[in-house]
């Protein structure tokens, strides 16, 4: 078994007293031969946390995380676990996280289906809450989807592998969670899915996340060299009643390996309490959907449509000022979509490359009935710090 531990050693204190030096563990590797095998981490506490309603808390505790593999029966047991004290004024509470993961050999077929059971994963957040990002007008990649991204499609962990922090403390937030690893009977090679159900009170609010990979194995040619196409879909299901809105956000991105790229957000949204106010984005004028081919052709698109005004930016890429376009309001239901295409040969990071692209933006409101659009076309030359175009 291996430590890896890491020193903090406060240099200043806001006029009190500097308290002595910390030693944290950080890293953890277990390996013992034919037995038992894995890693995992230790992250101490002791920091002041602002809350979701902008109160700030002082959380004293320990944290950690173990990922584990039996050998000899094969079985995968992940966990994580947090315990903390939060003290706010005179109040005191015990924050307790434990996210579970448990992979079986193989898998329980279940009927005809051809799919098995991989195993089973869940979670329980006593005074704890999911580290959301605050919404952002015109994304079609929500708070709970972007969520579910940074946590790579893994609600029961605590941090992501880049070490970001997908929990924290935080009084009166209390999260349940269940979920199931499915596969087809190739070891879960062509399609897997990983999904759970989770509780969030007070609200109440209920996500449905959902992680899915498909791989095919397809010939270039005539030769038996092989091309992998992947496909990967994250998607969450949101009802948060205590918001009044229904929220289902997809995220495609589909991959045929060193051919195509491509990336799909898609969002349909409902306010409960105003019929007007919902949506449906396949990328937006923001976030569109794009598409890479060979590494040249680049591409992107959006197709909006929606129940209430929508507005156009004052200015867009490639726009001509003064165009009917910009700042236009479109009343009542809206629909808008567009197209970007491009041809890039050299490369954009250095500043070498020659550049032609083409797009349009079509706008139709029936409220009155209104049809606004526009077109454009734009090449560039760039030799390093000139440019022609």
């Amino acid at each position: 078994m291996k430590f890896k531990f890491k020193i903090k050693i406060p240099l200043y204190n806001d006029g009190n007293p500097v308290p002595p030096p910390m030693i944290m563990p950080s890293g953890v590797k277990v390996n013992i031969p034919s037995t038992i095998t894995g890693s995992g981490f230790v992250n101490v506490m002791d920091t002041d946390i602002t809350q979701d309603d902008g109160t700030v808390v002082h959380a004293k505790g320990i944290e950690g995380g173990l990922d584990l593999t039996i050998v000899p029966v094969k079985i995968r047991v992940a966990g994580n676990i947090g315990v903390s004290t939060l003290t706010q004024g005179n109040r005191e509470g015990i924050g307790l996280f434990i996210g579970l993961l448990v992979e079986f050999p193989s898998p329980i077929v279940l009927g005809s289906s051809g799919l098995g059971l991989y195993g089973l994963s869940g979670l329980f957040a006593m005074h704890y809450r999911r580290l959301e990002d605050p919404a952002v007008p015109m994304d079609p990649v929500g708070p709970a989807l972007k969520w579910l991204i940074k946590a790579e499609g893994e609600p029961y962990k605590l941090y992501n592998s880049s070490n970001q922090r997908l929990w924290s403390p935080n009084f009166d937030r209390w999260s349940f969670g269940v979920g199931v690893i499915l596969g087809t009977l190739d070891a879960g090679i062509t399609a897997n899915f990983q999904g759970m159900f989770i509780l969030e009170l007070p609200g109440p609010r209920i996500l449905i996340t959902v992680k899915m990979k498909f791989i095919s194995v397809k010939p270039k040619d005539v030769k038996d060299d092989v091309q992998k196409i992947t496909t990967g879909i994250l998607a969450v299901i949101d009802l948060d009643f205590g918001r009044q809105q229904i929220t289902i956000g997809v995220m495609i991105n589909y991959e045929i390996e060193k051919i195509l790229k491509l990336t799909i957000p898609v969002e349909l949204f409902f306010k409960l309490n105003d019929p007007s106010n919902w949506h449906f984005w396949l990328g937006t004028l923001k976030v569109p959907a794009s598409a890479e081919i060979l590494g040249i052709v680049r591409g992107s698109a959006y197709f909006m449509i929606q129940g209430h005004d929508f507005t156009y930016p004052t200015a867009l890429p490639y726009v001509k000022p003064g165009a009917p376009i910009l700042g236009r309001t479109l009343t009542g239901v809206a629909i808008a979509l567009g197209l970007e295409a491009s041809l890039v040969l050299g490369d954009e990071d250095i500043g070498l490359y020659l550049k032609v692209g083409a797009g349009f933006h079509v706008g139709v409101s029936f409220s009155p009935f209104v049809i606004v659009g526009t077109m454009y076309f734009v090449g560039e030359l760039r030799l390093f710090i000139v440019s022609i175009g």
